[in-house]
């Protein structure tokens, strides 16, 4: 098959980003020739986007604004999908601000699918966390460009020939926003990526003492993750000896250094290197998560794999493989083909 995947930005090796890298290049693996369409590719997501995939970029100068620039991303979708060149037999736009392609990449591939990461959520369900994290200007400006974005983020998932949500959260979601039904493909999760190394070891490479308790988060650092009710969690655990590691990079890193400073055993890693990342799992006890309505939570998932209990809740999910997870999308892709050509 030739796939082409949309992705509107690589930022750095987060949860939605490992996905359709993961997806892309295990769907290269398999024999297919595939190409790869976004705005900007962080060279720090290189590693694991497999040499086969041909990536195009168009380019866009980010502004440094996290909220700004996904709106942009969105409005200039359209510029990106009028540089795929060929006609492909499936187009995978992945992300919300990929929604465009339904109308703007029609006629450049057999079959459309809408891959739903998660709605455009600070039009829907957090719109008050998203206000909060703006500027003077920006909560103006809101209430205006709120409600046009839904009316077209509607439009256009609903021009697609199928969508795939990557959890029930999220079908749930579709179902409600879009009034359409999805086929759910959880993310999967590297094991080796873990073997080899021990706590000790893991503890000793990290510089942490080997009797103490370790708590970790992982994720981009915006407001909705919620990693500043993560070290409330923290705070408020018994053990003597503890420590938080919080790995990650985002809009919101200044005020939640100012309240690590707070709070005793916490520690601001920043951004870590995909190789060093399992160290940090392998040398925790616990990974708190705390992120509101999060629709996959990709970190969680690596973390139970390594061997963290997760706090404050536990949840119950099937842990595959990437190469499984490829396995069951490209499966769809062929039964989405074959009944479109039985049209």
């Amino acid at each position: 098959m030739r796939i082409c995947y949309v992705y509107p930005r690589f930022t750095g090796l987060f949860g939605g980003e490992r996905l359709v890298l993961s997806l892309a290049s295990q769907s290269a693996r398999a024999g297919n020739e595939v190409a790869l369409y976004t705005h900007k590719f962080s060279e720090a997501c290189t590693p694991i986007l497999d040499k086969r995939v041909r990536l195009v970029q168009t380019g866009f100068i980010p502004t440094g604004s996290h909220n700004l620039d996904s709106l942009l991303d969105f409005i200039f979708m359209p510029v990106l999908c009028a540089r795929i060149s060929g006609r492909f037999d499936i187009l995978h736009a992945m992300q919300w601000q990929s929604a465009p392609a339904s109308i703007f990449a029609r006629g450049k591939a057999g079959v459309l699918i809408y891959g739903c990461n998660e709605p455009p959520r600070a039009f829907y369900d957090l719109e008050e966390e998203t206000r909060a994290s703006m500027n003077f200007a920006g909560r103006l400006a809101f209430p205006l460009v709120a409600p046009v974005v839904r009316a077209l983020d509607k439009f256009f998932v609903k021009k697609f020939g199928g969508i795939i949500s990557n959890s029930e959260w999220t079908a749930a979601q579709a179902e409600k926003i879009y009034g359409r039904k999805s086929v759910i493909i959880c993310p999967g999760v590297e094991k080796k990526r873990f073997a080899g190394i021990t706590k000790n070891d893991a503890r000793r490479r990290l510089g942490m003492p080997q009797d103490a308790t370790i708590f970790l988060s992982v994720s981009k650092l915006h407001r909705r993750k919620r990693v500043d009710e993560a070290m409330r969690v923290f705070g408020r655990r018994k053990e003597k000896n503890k420590h938080f590691l919080v790995v990650g990079s985002g809009p919101e890193l200044k005020n939640l250094s100012a309240l690590a400073s707070k709070i005793h055993g916490v520690r601001m890693v920043g951004a870590v290197e995909e190789v060093e990342l399992p160290l940090y799992y392998e040398a925790a006890d616990y990974f708190i998560f705390t992120a509101k309505n999060e629709p996959f939570g990709l970190a969680p998932l690596e973390a139970k794999a390594a061997g963290c209990k997760i706090l404050p809740k536990d949840f119950r999910r099937p842990i595959i493989s990437w190469h499984a997870h490829a396995a069951a999308v490209l499966s769809i892709y062929k039964n989405m083909l074959q009944k479109r050509r039985l049209q």
